[in-house]
């Protein structure tokens, strides 16, 4: 939740959230130190949670001032003949915009993700070291009112043939590469016991 002012005020809010999914476990949250008299309340029933959050805060100009919420949902994936979906819906009477994070582990070696649909389009797309990040954040939603928003995703794992062959090449290659180099100072070193022997030879002739 990020809130800013055009002017130095302290305000209260009191967002609420309403989503598809079972919330597991407690809802954590971070404030920053412009935020004071916090509380979280959250629920979940029928397959929906919501989450009720009360503050204080002083916003000054050009600065945002935001509450992290952390939890973790159940229910928000599914998978269909090897293609997982993904769909959330929010509804939100705040004036501060939620940024939403999507993080799809990346596969395993030999294997590539393919992202058949995202709707709306994430306005930012960020590769981690074990994840890739999908992320919607403001003006992606409307506050002010009560709206609703969906995100759709739907994304499958398949083997990546190509990578399979360029690897398998490569480990072909460099075995390869690496048996010749090895067999080069075998040829070196019989050259050189060559030439001694017939070196030796002469000398012994020439006597």
């Amino acid at each position: 939740m990020l809130l800013t002012a055009n002017i130095t005020a302290n305000v209260t809010a009191q967002p609420t959230y309403s989503f598809e999914g079972e919330i597991i476990g407690q809802v954590s949250y971070a404030c920053d130190p412009e935020v004071h008299e916090h509380k979280v309340l959250y629920s979940s029933e029928n397959g929906r949670s919501i989450i009720e959050a009360s503050f204080s805060a002083t916003l000054k100009p050009l600065k945002f001032t935001r509450i992290k919420l952390y939890y973790t949902v159940k229910g928000l994936l599914n998978e269909v003949n090897g293609t997982w979906y993904f769909r959330y819906r929010i509804n939100t009477e705040s004036a501060s915009p939620p940024e939403i994070v999507l993080k799809i582990p990346k596969p395993s070696m030999f294997h590539k993700l393919i992202i058949d649909s995202a709707v709306p389009s994430p306005q930012v797309f960020i590769e981690e070291s074990h994840y890739y990040d999908l992320i919607w954040k403001s003006p992606l939603f409307i506050f002010g009112n009560t709206s609703t928003t969906y995100i759709d995703v739907s994304y499958r794992i398949v083997w990546d043939w190509e990578s399979f062959i360029y690897w398998f090449l490569l480990t072909v290659g460099s075995g390869f590469i690496g048996f010749i180099i090895g067999l080069i100072p075998k040829r070196i070193k019989r050259f050189v016991l060559t030439i001694k022997k017939k070196i030796s030879l002469k000398m012994t002739t020439n006597r």
